[in-house]
């Protein structure tokens, strides 16, 4: 619910669009090479195949912290930014 209250709020005309699209694309490649390339060691290290299957899909959490820290640094628009990020990565 406080995702969508931030969003209902926010001004996003002057949000560059394919800026943050592009980083949310990115940045979700590279943690999911990131597990991927983590997980023969990981499996070595006895972490089976639903527990992996966790760390795949929980990587890009800590999503409260995230939130305080962008509405600390880039006020208003940093926190809009940050749950439409939110919004597009979680799995509902």
């Amino acid at each position: 619910m406080l995702l969508v209250q931030t969003l209902v709020k926010a001004d996003l005309s002057q949000v560059p669009i394919a800026g943050v699209g592009g980083a949310l694309l990115l940045s979700a490649l590279v943690m999911s090479l990131l597990c991927l390339a983590l997980r023969t060691p990981l499996a070595r290290a006895g972490v089976d195949g639903p527990a992996f299957t966790s760390i795949f899909q929980g990587a890009p959490a800590g999503r409260p912290m995230s939130r305080c820290r962008c509405r600390a640094i880039f006020t208003q628009v940093g926190l809009a930014l940050a749950s439409v990020a939110m919004i597009a990565i979680i799995r509902w």
